[in-house]
């Protein structure tokens, strides 16, 4: 990876974040992650602590699924079913889309990870507040 192509990846990792009126997608880009910001963003915001690996694939593909249809490439849509392994062995796949499934997949699976302490907390107050429940009932 050159320096160029990483400066654009963590370019964009920060955008994921800005608020959602920055989320606009740009008129004239040729870089697909940066056009589609905002869908990544969408996902990114649904990603759950649990589910694992199984998790960020669905998503990842239910990603791709969206900005497929979004540049209107339905030669290359996943299938309702396909997996996320499938498709990308698809000979017909141009090597930016699955630069864009490497990058949405990356930007999904941190994110799961930083959720995990997250919810970790929140068990941890609702099995204390089981107990204290139990207490006061008996």
């Amino acid at each position: 990876m050159t320096a160029d192509s990483r400066r654009r990846l963590f370019d964009t990792i920060l955008g994921l974040f800005r608020p959602s009126s920055d989320l606009e997608r740009p008129q004239k880009s040729h870089d697909i992650v940066e056009r589609n910001q905002d869908l990544i963003a969408c996902n990114v915001e649904r990603t759950c602590a649990e589910g694992g690996a199984f998790h960020v694939a669905t998503q990842t593909m239910d990603c791709i699924r969206a900005i497929a249809k979004r540049e209107g490439r339905l030669d290359i849509e996943p299938d309702d079913r396909e997996r996320l392994w499938h498709w990308e062995a698809r000979r017909e796949i141009p090597p930016q889309w699955l630069t864009l499934k490497e990058y949405v997949k990356r930007v999904l699976e941190a994110e799961q990870q930083r959720k995990i302490p997250l919810k970790e907390a929140e068990r941890k107050i609702l099995r204390k507040r089981r107990q204290e429940e139990r207490g006061q009932s008996l």
